[in-house]
């Protein structure tokens, strides 16, 4: 009857260790893992900020709104601030020789009759002389709204902005910005960082809370399983 009782007593002994190494065991992973989020977080958040406060900083090279764009038009008409083209090859120049080195165009327009419409830029050396020249050039897709065309990296003298390819297009232009700045890029590591924030933080809180699964007694049971 006592050796009974003794292994018993041994084995719920057993039991408890084993139990008290166990819960013990997964509160220093859970720690572990509440430290790294923490870390993750301060990383993002330093991160973000970083992003936002560099996406608010001007770093327009040269800025070109309505009234000097309008003063160098080529086969365009102009009526109440809306410009038609009225060739196949219609295009707006913007000659610097003082030299200005960036590698983005930001156009802003509003493009009518349209949805897109493809256009090329045109853009010249500042230590070449001559004419623009296909080789020289970019095309892309552009619409209403702000849109970013990269060229090469470099100095340039002059522009040309061949805004489309067809004739009887209408375009209000607003704006032309040279920058080295490229800001949707900004804005898509932006939203990015601010999803892995939270859902980090969440994950942080959940690990946290004393009513999880994780940190309730009756549950400890289940991890022996």
């Amino acid at each position: 009857m006592y050796e009974r009782s003794y292994y018993r007593i041994v084995s719920q002994g057993t039991e408890f260790l084993k139990l008290r190494s166990l819960k013990t065991g997964d509160i220093i992973k859970k720690l572990f893992l509440v430290k790294v989020n923490i870390f993750l977080l301060i990383v993002l958040a330093v991160l973000g900020i970083s992003i936002y406060r560099n996406s608010l900083r001007d770093d327009y090279k040269k800025e070109y709104f309505q009234q000097d764009l309008y003063n160098n038009l080529h086969d365009f008409v102009l009526v109440d601030k809306i410009i038609t083209s009225t060739s196949y090859d219609p295009w707006i120049y913007l000659g610097f020789p003082e030299g200005i080195t960036f590698k983005y165009i930001r156009l802003d327009i509003v493009l009518f009759d349209l949805e897109e419409t493809q256009a090329q830029f045109f853009y010249l050396y500042e230590d070449k002389d001559g004419y623009f020249t296909e080789a020289d050039s970019v095309k892309q897709i552009i619409w209403t709204g702000i849109n970013y065309v990269k060229i090469p990296y470099a100095g340039y003298k002059a522009l040309r902005l061949d805004l489309t390819e067809h004739e009887g297009v209408s375009f209000v232009v607003n704006s032309v910005k040279l920058t080295n700045k490229n800001i949707p890029v900004l804005s898509v590591f932006s939203k990015i960082s601010l999803v892995a924030f939270f859902s980090i933080l969440w994950g942080t809180f959940f690990f946290l809370n004393p009513e999880s699964s994780f940190f309730k007694r009756n549950d400890l049971q289940n991890y022996i399983k």
